[in-house]
Formats: structure tokens, C-alpha cells, sequence
């Protein structure tokens, strides 16, 4: 699994979930985001909660499904 490096920020499975977050311009499930992205969902799955806690995807519950998205204020500019 990719470590994250403090002084880059973001791995390369973070950046892809984001880009494929910001590319939707709704909330996607963490099934849709896996299907875009092309990642097993297990691992769509874990990095979405690493990402949810350090501020940069916001999750809700809809119908018995988790939808995700960008926080406004945490964009990331590049990717």
C-alpha cells in the first residue's frame, strides 16, 4: 500500500478518488467512485475513509448508501 510522504501530500490512489470526486460535480457512492476510478472497491473503500478524516471528502447517508463528495474548502487545486 502507498505510503503517504508528509512533505507530498496526496498518493496516487487519494489524487485519483479526488479527480474522479471532482469530475462528477455530485456525490457519487464508493462503488461508482471504484467503477470510475478502476480500483477494487476494498481499496476505494479504505482510502475514502482516510480521506473523510483528513478533511478532504464528506460522506452522507442516502438510502442505505454512502454518498461522497469534495469538501469545498479542502479542493485540491492539481492533481
Amino acid at each position: 500500500m502507498p505510503r503517504r510522504n508528509p512533505k507530498k501530500g496526496l498518493n496516487v490512489h487519494e489524487r485519483i478518488i479526488l479527480f474522479v470526486l471532482d469530475r462528477a460535480k455530485r456525490p457519487l457512492s464508493q462503488r461508482q467512485v471504484s467503477e470510475k476510478s478502476g480500483m477494487a472497491w476494498r481499496t476505494t473503500n479504505n482510502y475514502m475513509i482516510k480521506l473523510e478524516k483528513a478533511g478532504y471528502v464528506k460522506c452522507k447517508d442516502k438510502r442505505n448508501r454512502l454518498m461522497c463528495e469534495i469538501k469545498k474548502e479542502k479542493k485540491v487545486e492539481s492533481f
